[in-house]
């Protein structure tokens, strides 16, 4: 992600594709920074696309308290950043 902190990004013309464990799916970074992992709360995102060329994006076009990954978690029970889905 860029480091100017007035560059927006519009979630819907982003796809993030999350692994599951009976297949892959695809969301919309807007859906994802709204639903989140919903009730399986290890999901997280595994890939980010363009939706208009395709191209692969950085999964850093993520805000980082929303990727779910292992230390974003950790980051969030300990209080050093707030929980985007209970918060």
């Amino acid at each position: 992600m860029s480091k100017d902190k007035n560059v927006t990004i519009d979630g819907a013309k982003i796809i993030l594709t999350i692994h599951y464990n009976w297949g892959e799916g695809d969301v919309t970074l807007s859906d994802w920074l709204h639903d989140g992992p919903g009730s399986r709360p290890l999901l997280q995102p595994v890939e980010a696309q363009d939706k208009a060329s395709g191209g692969n994006l950085p999964l850093s076009v993520i805000p980082f308290r929303y990727r779910n990954t292992w230390l974003s978690r950790m980051l969030i029970r300990l209080r050093i950043i707030q929980d985007p889905w209970n918060a």
